[in-house]
């Protein structure tokens, strides 16, 4: 009795969830439905339901035309419309796939608040999404009631621990922009591994041979940038995603795609953790770091000039991938400030003295820390010794510093491209700055400059080592032959064990470790 019970608790779940959506097709017929930048639809799912959450997408069906326009939705009265975020004319026989839901814990409106946006993104905080990497989500722009208007294609992509909307051009997001949310596992991710010109064809059960099939999209940013707006396409018994510009498709741009009312995506296949992270361990394990660009020797390397001190090319990552060793220089320059930027920081003889390799939250988590000992960051007045032979740096000298508690974490995040695992990667670096002797900030004349920005604060100079080391090291994850032999670690992994993940078109990666594919 208790199997029939939740059986029938399943059963009931399912009807609801295929009940809250309703999907139409939608022509802008003029003069018709079409007034100015918008197109009012006419749907009994729609009129007079100003709480409905309306999902659309551009169809461009048998002959168009293009819609190179960021489009949302907004309820007039007592209709809902499809308007232009431009405000530029709608164009007669556009079409769209419109899709209804109603609101529920899958089904939300996100608004931008200031505490959410940073520069062209911003983060979404809801319980089925967050630490979610496997989630899938559609979105669609909503006027409101006062909108503001955001004239930018869409993107949506996991940050490690949450999900955010972004704008794919980066431009910056407007506050209190607002976004409709669904979250739904009939949701799956398709690939344009290769694109033929401004558009790419997909194969799934739910869309092949499906001339009639209600197709939504939406860019899933994992490591490409399609700064197009896209619409779908049935062409030769496959439904295609395509930039609406005509511009060409970037190679591996990646799109949630959805057909309400289709059948789940299915797990392909899961490969254990122990299966495919452990040898990746024994190779990320291995990884070190030097950091130093600072010569004893007064124009050792430069013999005229003002970076007297400065040792170029001798920082560098090294990791041992599957017997291979890599070894791959980079180069920082110095620290310049003060007035006339006259104060030099190199800095000098620093070396990570411990590796761990772990998951989290859906990725590979490289932790690298450093060694404490001696003074980490020396400083010069260019062409002199010391600050007390400058008149720019009357009685404070130029303050040596020691960099304490430093660590780097590379985050490596398995996605699966053209039937392979590839990766994308970040790299985040902490430290602790401390300021050893006299503080130009204080306590000498040139203090009151400090105010003004000219002098660098002890937290800028430390935002500066951090972001010259970020992306250095970031270029080193992203070095094609390092990059060749982590991604072959990996897929040689998972064949020796006989999966095959050829058929399959995402990847996640559970709370235990285990990549989840799915079709």
């Amino acid at each position: 009795m208790k199997k029939q019970s939740i059986l029938v608790i399943a059963l009931c779940w399912a009807v609801a969830q295929m009940a809250a959506q309703v999907a139409f097709k939608h022509t802008a017929v003029s003069p018709g439905n079409i007034s100015n930048n918008w197109t009012t639809l006419d749907h009994s799912s729609t009129n007079g339901r100003a709480d409905a959450l309306l999902f659309v997408t551009s169809d461009y069906g048998s002959s168009g035309p293009y819609h190179t326009k960021a489009i949302g939705v907004w309820y007039n009265n007592s209709r809902w419309t499809i308007f232009n975020q431009d405000r530029s004319a709608m164009a007669p026989s556009a079409k769209f796939n419109v899709m209804v839901a109603t609101p529920s814990d899958n089904a939300f409106v996100h608004t931008a608040a200031a505490a959410t946006i940073s520069g062209h993104i911003t983060t979404i905080d809801h319980p089925r999404l967050n630490n979610n990497p496997s989630a899938r989500i559609m979105v669609t722009q909503n006027w409101g009631a006062a909108g503001p208007y955001n004239n930018n294609p869409l993107g949506v992509y996991y940050t490690g621990s949450r999900w955010a909307i972004y704008n794919q051009n980066r431009a910056a997001m407007p506050p209190n922009a607002k976004f409709n949310v669904l979250i739904s596992d009939r949701i799956f991710v398709v690939d344009a591994a290769a694109p033929s010109g401004n558009w790419f064809s997909f194969s799934n059960p739910a869309t092949d041979n499906q001339p009639n099939a209600l197709v939504f999209a939406t860019q899933y940013w994992t490591s490409v940038y399609n700064t197009e707006e896209i619409g779908v396409w049935y062409n030769s018994n496959r439904w295609t995603v395509y930039n609406q510009s005509r511009n060409a498709l970037p190679r591996n741009a990646k799109f949630f795609v959805m057909v309400p009312g289709a059948a789940p995506a299915s797990v392909c296949t899961t490969v254990p953790g122990a299966t495919w992270f452990n040898p990746l361990r024994t190779g990320l394990s291995t990884a070190a770091v030097r950091v130093n660009n600072y010569t004893p020797t007064i124009h050792q390397f430069n013999p005229t000039g003002e970076r007297a001190f400065l040792r170029p090319n001798d920082c560098f990552f090294s990791v041992n991938m599957g017997g291979t060793p890599f070894r791959l220089p980079f180069n920082l320059d110095m620290v310049a400030g003060g007035p006339d930027n006259r104060c030099k920081a190199y800095i000098n003889d620093w070396n990570s003295n411990r590796v761990a390799v772990s998951t989290s939250n859906g990725k590979v988590l490289v932790r690298i820390d450093f060694e404490s000992n001696g003074i980490e960051l020396i400083t010069n007045c260019y062409n002199n010794g010391c600050c007390e032979d400058n008149p720019f740096c009357p009685g404070a000298g130029c303050p040596d510093y020691e960099l304490n508690h430093a660590w780097i974490e590379m985050r490596l995040q398995p996605i699966l491209s053209g039937g392979r695992l590839i990766y994308t990667s970040e790299v985040l670096f902490n430290v602790d700055v401390r300021e050893l002797g006299n503080d130009p900030c204080t306590n000498n004349f040139w203090a009151f400059l400090c105010d003004w920005g000219i002098i660098p604060r002890v937290g800028d100079r430390q935002n500066r080592i951090r972001q010259a080391i970020e992306s250095n090291l970031k270029a080193q994850l992203d070095n094609a032959l390092l990059r060749v032999a982590i991604e072959g670690t990996l897929n040689n992994a998972i064949s020796s064990g006989g999966v095959d993940i050829s058929r399959c078109s995402s990847v996640a990666m559970d709370a235990s470790g285990n990549l989840v594919f799915r079709q």
